[in-house]
């Protein structure tokens, strides 16, 4: 959110995973925990991972879901995608 002017961040939930621990089983648990707090995935801002493969798998399915549901490229689905990649090299 903005406050006075400011990006405010706040961390939302840490879950006990129950599962083999998939890009789309953790993207689900994300989107859970968004919807838990009446957001919405394009609310997202960041996303700090420890770049496993299972993690940056997670954020590019987020990131195509967001693309395919708005119809549009916005700046914040370009900055995601580009965190992706350069966590990569």
């Amino acid at each position: 959110m903005i406050k006075n002017g400011q990006i405010v961040l706040r961390a939302l939930a840490m879950t006990e995973i129950q599962q083999q621990q998939t890009g789309d089983y953790l993207k689900n648990l994300i989107l859970d925990v968004v919807k838990g707090y009446n957001l919405t995935p394009e609310q997202i801002y960041s996303i700090t991972t420890d770049n496993g493969a299972n993690m940056l798998k997670c954020v590019r399915l987020l990131v195509a879901e967001q693309e395919n549901q708005s119809g549009f490229y916005d700046v914040k689905t370009k900055v995601l995608k580009t965190n992706v990649v350069k966590t990569r090299s």
